[in-house]
């Protein structure tokens, strides 16, 4: 890293790891570009109905890649996501909507797919609905930002959620969930290596009970965000520039 022009990191963690490896690592911390994902706008719906979005990961509810609980969760998976489905579906007015991050073809025997994972629930659960396997990435992230709130266990879907405006509750595995929601000041964040699940439950229920609250208070750290990313874009167009000036 100390022979690269720029290193970039997306959150508060990430740079001080990069600073205790060397100080002369020549740094800038950003955040993460999915931020800008664009999307088309979608009208509201407007029918009055509460609509939750929930990205439940395929790798998580196989126990990661051994499927011995590679990512040594504190927490049942499988049980946790089978609660917080049935907790939204006993709410009236509420609808509960699957969204996949990582979609890969049924020919492939993978660990990885969120869709089969979400296809087979909804044959558990008749009354949620799923996202098509077929959509981008931009049209997915057009159908989240009609959510009212959303929780997720992939950081990008979460990304796309919050990005868009949508009250979100991610359901980390790993320090990049806390290191890039929290360097932008988002606390609302479970952790599933170190909550319980009757912890968790709690913060999804303060999500959703406070998700206007939380609306509000994101708008100021989607700013900070497209700061952030602003100022990397500016770097990485000087860069260039001196490359071929």
């Amino acid at each position: 890293m100390r022979r690269c022009r720029l290193v970039v990191t997306r959150d508060e963690i990430s740079t001080r790891f990069v600073r205790d490896l060397h100080p002369g690592i020549p740094l800038l911390e950003a955040t993460d570009v999915a931020f800008h994902l664009p999307y088309p706008a979608l009208p509201p719906i407007g029918d009055g109905r509460v609509r939750v979005g929930l990205n439940i990961s395929g790798l998580l509810n196989a126990g990661g890649y051994k499927k011995r609980n590679d990512f040594r969760l504190l927490v049942d998976y499988p049980s946790l996501v089978k609660r917080i489905i049935s907790d939204f579906l006993s709410k009236d007015g509420v609808e509960v909507h699957l969204f996949s991050h990582v979609v890969v073809p049924k020919n492939v025997d993978t660990v990885e797919d969120d869709q089969r994972i979400a296809e087979r629930l909804a044959k558990e659960f008749p009354k949620v609905r799923v996202s098509p396997a077929g959509a981008t990435p931009g049209e997915t992230k057009a159908q989240i930002a009609r959510m009212d709130f959303f929780c997720g266990s992939r950081m990008h879907a979460c990304i796309a959620a919050f990005s868009a405006g949508v009250p979100t509750l991610p359901l980390a595995y790993s320090r990049k969930f806390i290191g890039v929601f929290r360097t932008l000041g988002y606390d609302l964040v479970a952790d599933c290596t170190a909550d319980t699940e009757d912890e968790i439950m709690s913060k999804i229920h303060q999500g959703f009970e406070q998700r206007e609250t939380l609306r509000k208070d994101m708008d100021s750290m989607r700013a900070e965000a497209d700061r952030r990313l602003s100022t990397y874009s500016d770097k990485l167009y000087e860069l260039l520039k001196d490359d071929v000036g």
